[in-house]
């Protein structure tokens, strides 16, 4: 009887560690690093209130890795800074970017689609449109004042 019980319960084991699949996002898997300084640098200024935001779409630093189409910096409403990729999860282009559409709502919109993600408070789920997701977020670390954003 024993001898059954630890098969079933190995059995259990091995199908929860089989059942446990990796996410994948519809955004492709690039390489993700940015720091910015809100205090000295000056597209990151906004990055020191809550609801402001800084869009980088062209690599201005020689260690700059910008993800799939770009990285959105925000200043939560929560007083949290988030990172996601700036590409829709609908068009998955690396040309089709969302714009963050102003400090208040924190929300951002695909100019193509119409999809809305909520980026107000970290989630960058999807509020409207045919998006099949929300938006790819990065992992932020504060170090020394400066925002770092990574893929992990």
């Amino acid at each position: 009887m024993t001898n059954i019980r630890l098969k079933i319960i190995l059995y259990c084991g091995l199908a929860l560690l089989a059942s446990c699949e990796e996410y994948k996002s519809v955004i492709p898997d690039t390489a993700v690093y940015v720091e910015r300084n809100p205090l000295v640098d000056a597209d990151a200024l906004q990055l020191n209130v809550a609801g402001g935001f800084d869009e980088i779409k062209k690599a201005t630093k020689q260690t700059d890795r910008l993800g799939y189409a770009g990285i959105l910096i925000y200043h939560g409403l929560d007083d949290e800074i988030y990172a996601f990729d700036l590409a829709c999860t609908k068009e998955v282009k690396r040309t089709v970017r969302v714009v963050t559409d102003s400090l208040v709502t924190g929300q951002a919109v695909c100019p193509v689609c119409g999809s809305v993600f909520n980026v107000a408070y970290g989630s960058g789920n999807r509020l409207s449109g045919d998006a099949p997701e929300g938006l790819r977020r990065y992992r932020v670390r504060m170090v020394v004042g400066s925002i770092i954003v990574t893929k992990d």
